[in-house]
């Protein structure tokens, strides 16, 4: 990418979002009489090119973003450490130690609109790879739409802005994420990671990021989001990590005859034959038949997912199984 000298006026890149943001920031704080009597553009209005340099090496440097693997490193350094002063074990009451101060969201902004206002796409790029990976959203992001549709959002600015480089930020961020940030114990969902998995239709890292999030705690709503990804090359791994309560006769979904477990029992098999094929959720059906005979409610609800799947086989009322004649011999 061109570096630009001192000398030389660069191409104002990116949408201006984070330079008025600043513009805002500094016309908020300190006043019209802070502000340069450029009027061009809300950057001109903050500062001239030298000043956007001093204030991008400047936060280079501050938050370690001249190197993404460091700036990341960094973060999980601090989030580590604070972890590690909230948990109170073997402390007493009198010995608390001060919170972990993190650099403030204000920051990040005058680094973007630097980048912006110096044309320097490949720091955008760090700066947009880095809130993929740590899913660096901001406070304000409540919600998990919210999550998922500024984690877009970075996406499609990074898509745009890496040009052919686009693939080795992809394989970055992927191997950053799982090496850093994919430890459930300290990270809840990363929606901007989940959304570029989606988009690039990666499988074995989907499943790996699956995997990771049921070491310890099952987390359902993630893997029914990523089924449709894993399956594309691990039917068998996606298949097992879904179904992995229906084969453990102590998990919640198998401890009562519920119409709350019974629906989610059937979605999930709904979901197997959907995108692993018909055969195997006949399987396991079959299986819950043979094992739960008892249980009438959900023997019924199994026996009507076979039939709306063209089931093979159907339950008498003694509990012994036929063979359907419109079915018999039909491959899954």
């Amino acid at each position: 990418m061109t570096e630009h000298t001192d000398t030389e006026d660069p191409t104002i890149i990116g949408d201006g979002s984070a330079g008025r943001e600043i513009y805002a920031y500094v016309y908020d704080h300190f006043g019209g009489q802070a502000l340069t009597h450029d009027e061009t553009s809300d950057y001109g209005m903050v500062t001239d090119v030298q000043g956007w340099r001093w204030i991008r090496d400047f936060m280079q440097r501050l938050l370690a973003m001249d190197n993404l693997e460091s700036a990341v490193n960094m973060r999980v350094a601090r989030e580590r450490e604070q972890f590690s002063r909230e948990c109170t074990c073997g402390r007493s009451d009198d010995d608390v130690l001060p919170p972990v101060l993190f650099p403030p969201r204000i920051c990040w902004i005058w680094l973007e609109a630097a980048y912006e206002r110096l044309g320097d796409a490949e720091g955008l790029c760090r700066l947009y790879s880095y809130r993929i990976v740590t899913n660096g959203l901001g406070a304000e992001v409540k919600t998990s739409e919210q999550a998922a549709r500024i984690g877009a959002y970075h996406i499609g600015k990074l898509r745009e802005l890496s040009g052919d480089d686009w693939g080795g930020y992809v394989s970055q961020i992927v191997d950053l994420q799982q090496r850093y940030h994919s430890d459930p114990m300290f990270y809840g969902r990363n929606y901007a990671y989940e959304a570029l998995l989606k988009q690039e239709r990666m499988s074995d890292e989907a499943w790996k990021y699956c995997e990771a999030r049921c070491l310890d705690r099952r987390d359902e709503e993630v893997i029914r989001d990523l089924f449709d990804v894993m399956v594309r090359g691990r039917v068998e791994e996606a298949c097992e990590l879904l179904l992995e309560p229906l084969h453990d006769a102590d998990s919640e979904v198998l401890q009562g005859d519920t119409e709350k477990n019974i629906d989610r029992i059937c979605s999930t098999l709904r979901l197997v034959a959907e995108t692993a094929g018909p055969h195997s959720m006949r399987m396991e059906a079959d299986r819950l038949r043979r094992m739960y005979r008892n249980r009438q409610a959900l023997r019924d609800a199994l026996e009507r997912l076979l039939n709306e799947y063209g089931d093979e086989t159907a339950a008498n009322t003694d509990g012994t199984e036929r063979t359907c004649p419109r079915s018999a011999g039909r491959a899954g």
